[in-house]
Parts: structure tokens; C-alpha cells; sequence
């Protein structure tokens, strides 16, 4: 390409974590992919990994909307992978991460049943900021009342999160 491309490379190197995210999010979707090809636990087990599995991949994708508005959106369909996708929409973007942060609130376990694993009021908070940046206000206030109704509280005092074990 002429001077005016920008590269990967360039893109990596000077505006953020372009490559290292990507190879992130292959990671978690070939976990999904062969979670559900070759899977052999209980609908639970599968349904809660599954979860987990999107609400990593949905902070991954956060990080890169945040950065870029318009990203290169991959699924665990493994064989979509091509060379020179197109570039979503900043829309499709973060429909795709509130797709993936909203089925992990739905389908993780409470906080009380997570055994400190990702859990349903980790989801609904992150929605919360995700949506905050997409400018979807009604989908973090909806995502807020979810986080209020499973028991969890705001600090008074910003130090004091630091001071309190977590249970």
C-alpha cells in the first residue's frame, strides 16, 4: 500500500492492542466452537462455560470499540476467519458486545452460587459500562436496576471497595 495505510503493524504499534486483542478473541472463540463441537458435561456446565466464555469475549471486543468505533467482528462460526474481513459498523460493534454481555447476565449463576468465577451482577455491571460508552442509556439504566435488584450497592466512600473483602 501507498503512505496513507494504515497497517496492522502500525495500527498495533502505535494506536493500541489491535493484534493481541484479535488473537484473544480467536482463543475464546475456538473455546466456544469446540465447547459446543466436542463438549461432553451437563447442559449446565456447558450452558455456564458458554457464558463465561462470551463475557470474555464481549470485554475483548469492549476494549477494541472503545479505541477503534469500528472493528472486525469474528464469531466462533471458525470457518467465517478470512482474510481481509470488512470492518462492522460502529452499531454492529456494540450490538455484538451487548449481545454477548447480555446472554452472560442471563445465564451465569448469582454471585452467591459463582464459587468466584464470573457471575450474573458481573455481566449486568459491565453492561452498564459498555453501554455507557455506546451512548445506549436506556440499556444501562435497565442494566443498573438489574445490578441494584441482585443486592449490590454503590461505596460512599471510593477507598473503602478496597477495604472490604469480597464475598
Amino acid at each position: 500500500g501507498d503512505a496513507t495505510t494504515l497497517t496492522s503493524n502500525y495500527v498495533n504499534t502505535y494506536l493500541g492492542l489491535w493484534d493481541t486483542m484479535y488473537q484473544g478473541i480467536a482463543k475464546v472463540n475456538n473455546a466456544i466452537h469446540s465447547l459446543h463441537e466436542f463438549g461432553q458435561m451437563s447442559p449446565e456446565d456447558m450452558t455456564r462455560l458458554d457464558a463465561e466464555l462470551k463475557f470474555i469475549r464481549a470485554y475483548l471486543y469492549f476494549d477494541l470499540m472503545k479505541r477503534y468505533k469500528e472493528i472486525i467482528i469474528y464469531n466462533e462460526d471458525m470457518k467465517a476467519y478470512t482474510k481481509d474481513k470488512a470492518l462492522s459498523s460502529e452499531e454492529a460493534g456494540w450490538d455484538f458486545v451487548y449481545a454477548d454481555l447480555k446472554y452472560a447476565a442471563e445465564n451465569l449463576p448469582a454471585r452467591e452460587t459463582s464459587a468466584g468465577r464470573i457471575n450474573r451482577g458481573m455481566a449486568w455491571g459491565f453492561i452498564t459500562r459498555a453501554m455507557l460508552y455506546a451512548e445506549r442509556y436506556d440499556l444501562v439504566k435497565a442494566a443498573a436496576k438489574e445490578v441494584k435488584d441482585l443486592g449490590y450497592a454503590l461505596e460512599a466512600n471510593y477507598k473503602d471497595s478496597y477495604a472490604k473483602a469480597v464475598t
